[in-house]
């Protein structure tokens, strides 16, 4: 295992994205979430560089692979930069990267909870949830269901105007998201 992490790591650190995709891929077989943290200790840079280099290709395969991988103790060292890209106002993070930090999001609130800000999390939902992306709200769908069910619903009834008015408006941007006539009926 040791040497294949290795090589691993070396991989995430290339420039060229086959190379890059293939590390990935193979820290994503090779580790999961009761994989010891000093293990992780040699592809955190790596992991960080990629989410904040700009490169949606990039990002996206960092945030997926820590999605599926990430314990609790890589949780509260990469969270700040994964709530930052999901809770960001910022317009120049791509949706394909905004839906992935959702979902990795997700998984690290599971793993650990020491990372829940209310104030954060309040004011980032009413960001995302002004979003025409039903890709993205059906991200942001998820991860608010999960904080719901376990820290509680105290505080979130502000959300539900914004909610009701997405359902209401829901054929006017769900092109892409019909389902035998219906539109986003996951949503």
């Amino acid at each position: 295992m040791d040497f294949g992490h290795d090589v691993a790591v070396n991989l995430i650190n290339q420039p060229k994205f086959t190379d890059k995709s293939t590390g990935y891929i193979a820290m994503g077989i090779m580790l999961n979430e009761k994989t010891e943290y000093n293990v992780f200790a040699n592809c955190i840079d790596a992991i960080k560089s990629d989410l904040t280099s700009g490169n949606e290709s990039n990002e996206a395969l960092a945030l997926s692979t820590l999605g599926n991988i990430g314990s609790g103790e890589l949780a509260r060292e990469l969270s700040p930069a994964i709530l930052h890209k999901v809770f960001t106002d910022d317009r120049t993070t791509p949706i394909n990267v905004k839906k992935k930090a959702c979902m990795c999001l997700l998984s690290f609130i599971r793993r650990d909870k020491s990372i829940y800000d209310f104030q954060k999390f309040l004011v980032g939902f009413e960001n995302l949830f002004s979003s025409t992306n039903y890709g993205l709200l059906l991200s942001s769908c998820s991860l608010l269901h999960a904080v719901i069910q376990i820290f509680g619903h105290q505080g979130y009834e502000s959300l539900i105007s914004k909610l009701v008015l997405i359902m209401q408006n829901i054929n006017d941007y769900a092109q892409d998201y019909f389902y035998y006539m219906t539109p986003c009926p996951w949503l």
